[in-house]
């Protein structure tokens, strides 16, 4: 095989190389003339190049940026690499162009030789990093809320404004150095949720935490800190902190509180006051049904009078209950042997006789005994009896279960029909003061009966539910038998 044969075959090999280039390959002379060119160039451009020159091919200011980049390398006889955007029908394209000189035998340059690949999505792409970037900065910069990037070491990577302005050093004194370097103060409970990120992969959200800073010296606020780790590639490179202050909203929530405790102790006090003047209300009623010379319209008068009486009588209990339970003195049980169903049978007694119009019945199965306070499940019956006489329908009887049957625990429920009770009221029944929305609807109108009835089954350790559909409606006692009194109500000694 010959030497010109074996050019050739070079010849060949070269030309396929770079026909099946995504890259445009080009070469040109020292007057801009192309001098050779690859098949992509064609495809792109769709013109014989050869022997033409940038002018001739583009728009006059594409070809004049064209010619500076070709003359700095022929004149320096050095390579350049440069972007380069050409104008298209379909619209502007970025290339990453590389251009070098060509040389003769004797060095001299006699053109350029240059390889343009296309990058215009990776350059859409980059645009669109950068756009986000620019908005998260300026989300950053103006939120109301302090952001941090931290590091393995706990060093600042990356801070905002308001954060910087919170601890009182500017931004970059932040950069490359650790919390504990910018606030000496922070404590231990910080540096112990960063490095559960790290650990656990996992965040800490809502930390609050109470220091003073730089910015603010001698004036404790009050923070929310959360902790997130920012994983990229399955790894965590970083965690991210945000931080907001709520000294203010603090100062608004003690400033409640208090207000509420003294409207509670109003409340208390007001209602201690009155079960005097009430207490003699109800004693003179009593005394004037139980005169025999009284005329009978009297008399009756007197017994409505001394009913509502022990109404209100009952109403102020409740209030002082839960004005009780309000500042944290707690109900006070007496637990003493008992039988709910002796109970219950003298409860419906007093109904049967405040309510001659209405049918109650009183079931009992197994053993109705326990050690519990009577007084306080008087109070708890009393109240669901007076509910579902109020709600239920009046022609239909209120039924009272007593179930022993479990060694443990005693059940007592409360029957009647009527109208049930809708779910967006059956999540709120007992909590105070909740009012139907209209007079037809079922619920707790009284305000405070359910609620403190709740509290004295959880006081005895037990629990009360309730269920309702359009046959009937039922509230459900659970009671150990032996009281084991929670945490926050105290008991009085047994008797």
């Amino acid at each position: 095989m010959g030497f010109e044969q074996n050019d050739q075959i070079t010849k060949e090999f070269l030309r396929g190389c770079l026909d099946h280039t995504s890259a445009a390959v080009y070469a040109k002379d020292l007057e801009g003339r192309y001098l050779f060119f690859n098949k992509h160039f064609f495809e792109l451009f769709g013109v014989d190049a050869l022997g033409k020159t940038d002018a001739e091919m583009f728009d006059p200011r594409v070809a004049e940026t064209f010619r500076k980049v070709d003359q700095e390398v022929m004149q320096h006889g050095a390579a350049v690499d440069c972007e380069e955007y050409v104008p298209f029908p379909g619209g502007e394209r970025v290339y990453w162009s590389v251009k070098f000189p060509l040389r003769d035998g004797r060095g001299r340059v006699y053109g350029l030789a240059g390889i343009s690949s296309d990058i215009t999505a990776s350059k859409q792409a980059e645009r669109a990093r950068d756009a986000s970037l620019a908005l998260l900065d300026t989300f950053l910069s103006g939120a109301p809320v302090g952001f941090a990037v931290l590091d393995r070491q706990s060093r600042y990577v990356r801070v905002n404004e308001t954060l910087a302005t919170i601890n009182g050093v500017p931004v970059q004194a932040h950069l490359g150095r650790s919390i504990r370097d910018v606030l000496p103060e922070v404590s231990a409970e910080i540096e112990a949720a960063i490095r559960h990120v790290w650990t656990t992969r996992e965040p800490v959200v809502n930390l609050e935490t109470s220091i003073e800073t730089r910015a603010m010296p001698c004036v404790l606020r009050s923070f929310l800190v959360s902790f997130y780790p920012i994983v990229v590639d399955g790894e965590i490179t970083a965690v991210g902190a945000v931080l907001s202050n709520i000294t203010e909203q603090k100062h608004v929530a003690e400033q409640l509180k208090r207000e509420a405790e003294l409207r509670d102790l109003f409340m208390g006090v007001l209602a201690h006051d009155l079960r005097t003047p009430l207490s003699s209300i109800i004693m003179s009623a009593q005394a004037m049904t139980m005169e025999d010379d009284m005329p009978e319209g009297v008399v009756r008068n007197s017994g409505r009078i001394a009913r509502a009486a022990q109404r209100m009588n009952v109403l102020i209990k409740q209030v002082l209950d839960f004005t009780r339970m309000r500042v944290g003195g707690g109900l006070v049980l007496a637990p003493k042997p008992s039988d709910l169903a002796e109970l219950c049978l003298s409860l419906l007694e007093e109904f049967r006789a405040a309510r001659p119009g209405r049918h109650l019945e009183l079931q009992v199965l197994g053993d109705p005994r326990g050690a519990w306070d009577g007084d306080r499940l008087g109070q708890l019956i009393g109240n669901l009896v007076n509910n579902a006489l109020t709600h239920g329908a009046p022609d239909s009887p209120v039924i009272v279960r007593v179930r022993g049957e479990d060694p443990a625990v005693v059940v007592l429920s409360v029957h009647n029909e009527g109208p049930a009770i809708s779910a967006e009221l059956m999540g709120t029944l007992f909590e105070p003061f909740r009012r139907v929305p209209s007079p037809t609807a079922r619920g707790a109108e009284e305000g405070l009966g359910l609620y403190v009835s709740e509290r004295i089954a959880v006081a005895h350790g037990g629990s009360i539910s309730a269920s309702s559909d359009a046959r009937e409606t039922v509230f459900t006692v659970r009671l150990p038998r032996r009281t084991q009194p929670v945490s926050d109500v105290m008991a009085a000694p047994s008797s």
